[in-house]
């Protein structure tokens, strides 16, 4: 059970640094661009300029390095015991 709520809240800080690698690159994108911006609207929920596929493709891939990395830190953490705590135990 602990380890699942691990997953799923490193899956949710995941999606998150999505939002804010999102948030970058439509800023970016609205700063280079020339002429009119096409806006495109996800059911309704408000406005982006970046097309959804991209949108959607941000927050799959955030969600997907969240499990990653939930994954892989659960391993570090709890199976083989790397972390600051046990270091001055290690001496």
């Amino acid at each position: 059970m602990k380890r699942t709520i691990y997953i799923i809240l490193a899956m949710f800080l995941g999606f998150l640094l999505s939002l804010l690698l999102h948030v970058a690159v439509e800023t970016i994108y609205l700063q280079l661009a020339e002429g009119p911006v096409q806006w495109h609207s996800f059911f309704g929920l408000g406005l982006c300029a970046l097309p959804i596929w991209l949108s959607s493709l941000f927050a799959v891939a955030g969600i997907l390095f969240g499990y990653w990395l939930g994954v892989v830190w659960w391993r570090i953490v709890y199976i083989e015991y790397r972390h600051w705590r046990t270091k001055h135990l290690k001496q």
